[in-house]
């Protein structure tokens, strides 16, 4: 019998982001994992203080350096994030699980007749 990998979802792209990363967090033996701006603000993250995370994310993307914290820089659409772990490597698989999902609620915000909430990018 297969399980449904997909057990955790959400149509809001911002729930959506935080389950992602919560997931992604736990597989990969994670203590945090963030996406943020490139000036520090958090988008969504997972684990402990995420806020911090996106912060030093965006101090080491500048070229400052913290033990143990890695980032991959990204361009969305215009405009460039910064994923952020703390205590170990990040998989590739992130950025585009990251494109998919915004791109998802991209969609959907086009074809829904009501204003809908935009994230901060």
């Amino acid at each position: 019998m297969k399980s449904e990998r997909r057990i955790s979802r959400s149509s809001r792209p911002e729930e959506a982001l935080t389950l992602f990363l919560d997931r992604a967090r736990e597989r990969l033996g994670l203590e945090a994992l963030t996406l943020g701006t490139t000036s520090g603000y958090l988008i969504a993250g997972s684990g402990p203080d995420p806020q911090s995370v996106a912060e030093k994310g965006a101090e080491v993307d500048a070229g400052a350096s913290w033990p143990g914290v890695a980032t991959w820089r990204m361009k969305l659409d215009r405009t460039f994030v910064v994923l952020t772990s703390c205590g170990g490597a990040m998989h590739a698989d992130l950025g585009s699980g990251v494109r998919r999902i915004l791109s998802a609620g991209s969609a959907g915000q086009a074809r829904s007749s009501r204003p809908a909430a935009r994230l901060p990018i």
